[in-house]
């Protein structure tokens, strides 16, 4: 795992996430995670293991006094640049194999039997990315500041890694658009300014 360096933090701070207003928006008490990074580092930054579902025994409405024979979870993972998908899924099967209750039977299924996509991690000092800095200033009056994003796109490595060229992801929605949700919105302004952006984009990488 590529660690951060003081420039990385740097950079990631001048997008540093206010907490409170976190809190508000995700409804969560307060963050997780490793106590050393801040807040920002630790969404955008670092590795993350989440359980993103679990289950078992009587989940109906009402009360039984059963012993539940069965329990599952999900699990997926979130790397960071250098980490290699094959390493982590077996560092974490290894961990939940070793720490298996006397008595307790474990079943692990990996659908379709992937084993993930490595993280994308693009130099800002690259030309194609400083050629979409010139094209953010031209559509948005404005130069854009850095921010690491943990997303999961799996096909970006496929291009990157097949084409032998960064891959650039433009983004002009807000955090406020609803992503993925029922109430997905997007500003028409913002389209519009995304069109003049992306225009210049392919003016700039033309120069290259």
């Amino acid at each position: 795992m590529r660690p951060l360096s003081d420039v990385d933090r740097q950079e990631i701070a001048t997008t540093q996430i206010n907490e409170a207003e976190w809190r508000e928006a995700t409804g969560a008490a307060q963050p997780f995670g490793e106590p050393d990074f801040t807040l920002s580092e630790r969404i955008g930054a670092r590795p993350t293991l989440e359980i993103t579902g679990i289950g078992g025994g009587y989940f109906e409405r009402g009360f039984k006094n059963i012993v539940p024979q069965k329990a599952w979870a999900k699990i997926s993972c979130r790397l960071v640049a250098d980490q290699d998908p094959g390493t982590v899924q077996k560092q974490v099967i290894d961990y939940v194999r070793q720490n298996v209750p006397a008595g307790v039977s474990l079943e692990i299924a990996i659908p379709n039997n992937r084993v993930g996509a490595p993280a994308v991690l693009v130099n800002t000092d690259n030309p194609a990315m400083q050629a979409a800095v010139r094209a953010y200033t031209h559509g948005w009056g404005a130069a854009p500041v850095f921010r690491r994003e943990g997303g999961s796109i799996p096909i970006v490595t496929i291009f990157q890694n097949q084409l032998k060229m960064p891959v650039i992801l433009m983004g002009f929605g807000l955090n406020t658009d609803g992503l993925h949700g029922p109430n997905e919105h997007f500003d028409l302004a913002l389209f519009h300014r995304g069109i003049r952006t992306a225009i210049h984009f392919f003016y700039e990488i033309a120069k290259i």
